[in-house]
């Protein structure tokens, strides 16, 4: 075994470790010459992309969103965190989804077996906030609230790439948002639920929401299989191609996660810490300097 170092993504930096000119992408050569050539590396970005939109309220006098003169919302607690009344997980309906991903794959898919249809999950989430973020058309003067979207299971993949050997050099990034038809279909879908949920015959709408704040120049919106390698590592958090270095980070998780990450990279992190107690005592068994 390979008593090499395990470190963190926050650790890789050049005073610990140098591979800026040993792992590169073929497509961004780098001025120095490199050792080891992983085209996959970098090509498997995937982000989970927001939209905020803005909603007037019908009674404004209530003061019952951040910005009125409501003496509630000046105690402490009122400025920790986000200011979020609820959130919407969006299940998109399965028969459009397998449209979608017959579209991205060129076959219909199987909905025992896919990724995306084999179980009842969420695409898409909604925060809505007592609170309006602020925007150039919008003030934050308990007029107005806001909602967030954003995509759970993206599956449109960009790229981060170095652009030289210069590590104060920024990366070449790529998100390459709705570039599938998942995607694509994924939003409509959730746009026309929330449109729906605010602006429907709904309670929201009947008594607290008078319409969407658009941007300047817009117009109100109306409701009308993973490959293994594409993580870096393996099971071992080892990196392919990379003796003795080993990754534990969100970076890894091959596919979009239909949740937030905070408690997955917790429960990576404890795996990871496992592993490596694991092969340090099996080090120790066999004598070997493990070098740290």
């Amino acid at each position: 075994m390979d008593a090499g170092k395990n470190i963190g993504l926050g650790e890789l930096n050049e005073n610990r470790i140098d591979r800026r000119r040993q792992i590169a992408n073929v497509r961004y050569p780098l001025s120095r010459d490199y050792i080891l050539k992983l085209p996959h590396v970098g090509q498997h970005f995937t982000d989970h992309f927001q939209i905020v939109m803005y909603w007037r309220l019908k009674g404004p006098s209530k003061r019952y969103v951040i910005g009125s003169d409501n003496p509630l919302f000046s105690e402490p607690q009122y400025g920790l965190g986000a200011h979020i009344s609820y959130t919407t997980s969006i299940v998109t309906p399965s028969e459009g989804l397998a449209a979608a991903i017959g579209a991205d794959e060129g076959v219909r898919p199987n909905p025992r077996t896919h990724y995306l249809l084999r179980t009842r999950q969420a695409t898409m989430e909604t925060l809505t906030e007592y609170e309006a973020k602020p925007a150039a058309n919008v003030a934050v003067d308990g007029t107005h609230i806001s909602s967030v979207m954003d995509a759970l299971k993206p599956t449109s993949r960009g790229s981060i790439c170095i652009q030289s050997g210069d590590i104060a050099d920024r990366p070449i990034i790529n998100p390459n948002y709705f570039a599938t038809e998942v995607d694509r279909h994924s939003w409509r879908a959730g746009m026309r639920d929330l449109i729906a949920l605010m602006t429907g015959n709904r309670t929201l709408k009947q008594y607290i929401i008078a319409g969407e704040a658009p941007p300047p120049g817009f117009s109100p919106v109306i409701a009308n299989s993973t490959d293994e390698r594409l993580a870096g590592v393996d099971t071992d958090l080892r990196v392919y191609g990379v003796g003795g270095l080993r990754v534990a980070g969100a970076t890894i998780i091959p596919i979009a996660i239909a949740a937030h990450t905070q408690a997955p990279v917790y429960g990576l992190t404890e795996h990871a810490s496992a592993i490596f107690r694991a092969f340090l005592r099996g080090m120790a068994y066999l004598g070997v300097d493990q070098g740290f």
